[in-house]
This record gives C-alpha cells, sequence and structure tokens, in this order.
C-alpha cells in the first residue's frame, strides 16, 4: 500500500493537488503556522516543508536501511520546537526540541520487546498541552502518559489482550479531557472516563464489542461543533 500527500484548496472544494508524491503515513501542520508541514515517510524519514508543501527536505531519525514506517507523529501545541515520532515497526519513541533537526530515544522497552505505536498514537490534553498520552500497539496495549511535553512517560494502564491484540490509535474528545477513546485491532473501540486510567469497551451497533477478526480502528475524530459526535474509520482486509 502506498499513501501520499495531497492538498484540497478550500475555495475549490473539489480540487485537490499532489504535494508530496512519496509515501506519507501521517502528517501534522504546525498550530502557529500552517506553512510546517511534517510527514511520517519511512526507513526513519520524515519529510518537512516550510512554504505550505512547496519544496521538501528529508529529517533521517535513525538508520535508513531500518524497515519501519512513521505512523505517529506529534507536534507540539505548547511549544512547536517539539516533536515526537512512533510507527509501525518503529522501536518505542523518540523525541525532538529543535524542531526535528535531532532526536533522542525517550521510550524505548527495556528488554527490548517490540514498542510501537501505530497509527496517530500520541495525542495531547487539548487542556493542558504539556500532557500527553501515548497508546503502545505492541507487545502490550499500554497506555502512557506524560506531563512534561513528552520528556518523560508513566504507564498508567493496560487494556487485556483477552479484548484486542493492539491498540492503533487514540484520541481525547475536545469537550472533556478525561474522556479517551482507543480504536484497536478486531474493531474494537475502548473508552476511559478517568483519563486513561481504565477501559471498557463500547457496543458496536448497541450489540457486539468486535466489528469483525481481520478489521482494525485506525482513526477516531469529534466533531468540533458537537463534541457529542463522533467518527471512526475501520479498516477491513480485503480477501
Amino acid at each position: 500500500t502506498i499513501a501520499m500527500l495531497f492538498a484540497i484548496t478550500v475555495a475549490h472544494a473539489q480540487e485537490w493537488r499532489l504535494l508530496l508524491p512519496k509515501q506519507a503515513y501521517t502528517v501534522r501542520v504546525n498550530s502557529q503556522d500552517p506553512n510546517k508541514i511534517i510527514v511520517g515517510n519511512w526507513s526513519n524519514q520524515m519529510m518537512r516543508s516550510n512554504d505550505g508543501g512547496k519544496t521538501w527536505e528529508t529529517k533521517e531519525l535513525g538508520s535508513i536501511l531500518a524497515g519501519n514506517y512513521l505512523t505517529s507523529l506529534y507536534w507540539s501545541s505548547a511549544d512547536t520546537s517539539i516533536m515526537l515520532c512512533g510507527g509501525f515497526l518503529f522501536a518505542g519513541m523518540k523525541r525532538s526540541t529543535d524542531g526535528g533537526e535531532t532526536w533522542e530515544q525517550v521510550l524505548l522497552d527495556t528488554n527490548l520487546r517490540r514498542m510501537w505505536f501505530i497509527s496517530e498514537a500520541i495525542i495531547e490534553d487539548p487542556n493542558d498541552p504539556t500532557i500527553i498520552y501515548a497508546g503502545r500497539g505492541t507487545t502490550y496495549n499500554s497506555i502512557f502518559k506524560s506531563t512534561d511535553t513528552g520528556a518523560t512517560w508513566d504507564s498508567i494502564s493496560v487494556i487485556p489482550n483477552n479484548l484486542t491484540g493492539r491498540i492503533c490509535t487514540i484520541t481525547i474528545r475536545p469537550d472533556s479531557s478525561n474522556i479517551l477513546f482507543a480504536g484497536c485491532q478486531s474493531g474494537v473501540m475502548m473508552r476511559s472516563d478517568d483519563s486513561g486510567e481504565s477501559w471498557n469497551p463500547v457496543p458496536i451497533n448497541g450489540q457486539t464489542d468486535s466489528i469483525r477478526p481481520d478489521s482494525e480502528i485506525p482513526k477516531i475524530v469529534f466533531s468540533k461543533r458537537d463534541p457529542q459526535i463522533g467518527y471512526a474509520i475501520v479498516a477491513i482486509a480485503i480477501e
């Protein structure tokens, strides 16, 4: 699967143009300057633009021989010099304090077990952007929390493997920062009402806790007009 970055013109909502003809797995825009964009590529490479996507430069987070995918990028709204990165087949989490020029490891499994933050699984509290949550997709379904903009982390909970085999993404309901949702493997949706300390499955269509075994929920968003309304993407394998 190859994903590329496109942009839409607001005045002509039906028109899209190609910005980056390379593999792109997630995109983030600087909250203070919309001309500054970062894109998760693969093999430890992040693409960065300072002119709204007209030109791009590559920033390497490690060896370009690594077969990983940068699928979870975070750009702090409290301090836009701070970025975080995780991903599929990416080891743990790295942090930059200079806008992506240099990176340091801030999370890594002490026993070198897989520690992937798979699909936009790093988010900040909308009421306090120095507080960040991250959902570990493997080996354990751990929820991590940072209170210093990602410099240090604590594991605050684990979603049991009997409920899902993998956390794909997490999000916070914008009107209630204590309410978190996690989109998971098998089409499982989990909800926390205590800032990630405990989790319960959300019934799908009021009936089941799982959509189907070969599905995942890689993205959850809430309406800014009405935060009671949420939307989720469900990816299903095609046989």
